[in-house]
């Protein structure tokens, strides 16, 4: 991310720590229309499909969309004059940023399947799934069904360590793969989709689980059949009975995988499945050939993990044993931190999915171990270094216990201002709480309380503005402006002890408009007014000057300075950026020359 990043100095490590973000953040992401329709028969061998989204694209993120859109069979049709097996599909985008289009040279009497994977969002969930459109160049829809159960083994056990990441999945595997792992850039964090992978192919950890087995629930995973190059040649979703139908397939040879993702954004719970068709119990995959005729009974097998937010509180125990059994000895409680996933977020009520601890080894130069822990047990214990190869002071200074939990320190700061200041910026904020060592290290001054060795949880409120790649690989999830507030609360009484701002301008455009010569002097009226973040304001030089343009607020105080320098003759605009401001009105001053003009704008909520 460009501005959460958390550093521990000396260690170059950056800390995604994601604790919860407000309820109506990640919006639905969903097609809403197609060319041609879904079901269509004797669509023209050269024609334009196309896909209509519930939210608009901007311009560069065409090339890098945040997911694969994929057609099969790829080697029976060519798009933009070149073979969808071997390349990305090319598109062109709409004038309203929402539909992408397609031109498709088919073959005469095939059917298609496209798929396009979907976040789709409402009140009380967040799930992933895939939208399919088939139709055919024939007068009939061709192709076999394919049926079959999924059962799920729940993952009780604990997380164990991950040796190395999965090799099995498909792209739209790996994909969510990604989507769901805690990032702790710079060091190999494995994704919870890890070890669910990693047991479906262990095969004596799946004669285990068919064995014993303790029903998941696989309600909602999409299983996808996957053809020879990576392509979803079809799928459906699981009903709540297990069992799945697949319509229309094409011949040919497919595997097939099952992805659940389902987030429950009232209860924090989130429910992550893996599974694929392995009749033997060999651990590895088996594949189907399809050739006109309907298949039915198969069984997908796998593995599910369930993870509900928690309190560290209710796990500090198990932490302080895997701790000293990593560490061989007395291991050092010295900071903690909640933590979720990029695609996840709850309520900012101070729970979280995670918890990354960070413990110390009684060495006179200790060995520092990050331990990230969820719900069910023990994700990853990771060694980071030595004290001084990581640049800490020893003794590390030990977190006191017991501490209130960061439930009760969030609450703390929501009844002192935090509440207020995140119904100011509409509830798109970010909640990223710190503990110990965390904050004291933290890159941005703004996290370090004035008593550096008193232990507080930083309560960082932070206002997401707009959407950016985060991974490795592009996907929607939100970055943040840098604006917000920070409440510092006492580790042990959870009391606030003080707050502080966040607030950095960031820093602003001006933009020359080809508008020929200009003959006069003007401030032109801001758009939009009123406004709730931003306004651009508009304004002409009729020769060089220099110019200086400010807001100010009713009382004559100097609210920010947009702009100070020479400029050419022209006509310009300047952003401002205000989402961080309280609402009301302010007056915006140009200043060139002997020009000056004020205007009044509004900035709403």
């Amino acid at each position: 991310m460009r501005y959460l990043s958390y550093r521990i100095t000396g260690a170059g490590l950056l800390f995604w720590l994601l604790a919860s973000m407000a309820q109506a953040q990640m919006p639905t992401w969903e097609v809403v229309a197609t060319t041609p329709s879904p079901g269509a028969t004797n669509v023209a061998a050269q024609t334009t499909v196309s896909f209509t989204f519930s939210l608009p694209l901007s311009l560069p993120q065409v090339d890098t969309l945040p997911f694969d859109v994929s057609v099969a069979p790829c080697t029976a049709l060519r798009i933009a004059g070149a073979s969808p097996c071997s390349q990305r599909p090319q598109s062109t985008l709409s004038e309203d940023g929402r539909t992408l289009l397609f031109a498709v040279e088919h073959l005469a009497r095939t059917t298609y399947t496209w798929s396009v994977p979907e976040i789709v969002a409402t009140e009380t969930d967040l799930t992933f799934r895939l939208f399919f459109l088939t139709y055919a160049t024939a007068d009939v829809l061709a192709g076999a069904t394919v049926q079959g159960t999924v059962q799920l083994a729940g993952y009780t056990g604990g997380l164990a360590r991950v040796a190395s990441p999965p090799l099995t999945l498909s792209p739209l595997g790996q994909r969510l793969r990604a989507w769901v792992r805690p990032q702790l850039v710079g060091l190999a964090l494995p994704s919870l989709l890890d070890p669910l992978v990693q047991r479906v192919h262990d095969s004596v950890a799946t004669k285990q689980s068919a064995a014993s087995f303790e029903q998941m629930n696989p309600e909602g995973m999409v299983v996808v059949l996957v053809d020879a190059y990576g392509n979803v040649a079809g799928g459906a979703t699981v009903a709540l009975d297990g069992t799945f139908a697949i319509a229309h397939v094409p011949e040919g040879r497919y595997a097939l995988e099952g992805l659940l993702l389902h987030y429950n954004r009232q209860s924090g719970t989130l429910r992550l499945g893996y599974a694929m068709l392995d009749a033997d119990q060999d651990g590895e995959a088996d594949s189907i050939q399809v050739s006109g005729e309907n298949i039915s009974g198969l069984i997908l097998t796998g593995s599910g993990l369930e993870l509900t937010r928690i309190t560290a509180a209710a796990q500090q125990a198990a932490a302080d044993q895997m701790a000293a059994i990593v560490l061989e000895g007395t291991a050092t409680l010295s900071g903690i931190a909640a933590a979720s996933v990029p695609l996840i977020e709850g309520m900012p009520d101070g729970k979280a999915l995670l918890w990354v601890y960070l413990y110390g080894s009684s060495d006179a130069d200790p060995q520092v171990l990050a331990l990230v822990q969820g719900s069910s047990g023990t994700l990853l214990p990771l060694l980071l270094g030595s004290a001084s190869q990581l640049g800490l002071p020893v003794p590390l200074p030990p977190l006191p216990t017991p501490f209130v939990d960061s439930d009760v320190a969030v609450a703390a700061a929501e009844a002192s201002g935090g509440a207020d200041f995140r119904l100011a910026v509409s509830n798109a904020v970010l909640v990223a709480m710190l503990a110990g060592l965390f904050a004291p290290l933290a890159n941005q001054p703004e996290f370090v309380y004035e008593d550096p060795a008193l232990p507080v949880w930083t309560i960082a409120y932070l206002q997401l503005d707009y959407w950016i790649d985060t991974l490795e690989v592009p996907i929607m999830a939100k970055t943040l402006e840098e604006v917000g507030q920070v409440y510092y609360v006492h580790l042990q009484q959870g009391t606030v002890l003080g707050s502080r701002s966040m607030m950095r301008e960031r820093a602003t455009s001006v933009t020359p408009l080809p508008s020929g010569s200009p003959e006069a002097w003007s401030l032109e009226p801001n758009y939009p007014n009123p406004f709730r973040t931003a306004t651009v304001i508009p304004f002409r030089l009729a020769e060089s000057s220099a110019v200086v343009l400010e807001v100010i607020n009713p009382l004559g105080q100097r609210v920010t300075t947009l702009l100070e320098g020479t400029l050419p003759a022209g006509r310009y605009e300047v952003r401002w950026e205000a989402g961080h401001q309280a609402a009301g009105l302010y007056l915006v001053r140009l200043r060139a020359g002997a020009y000056q003009k004020t205007q009044l704008m509004v900035l709403q909520r």
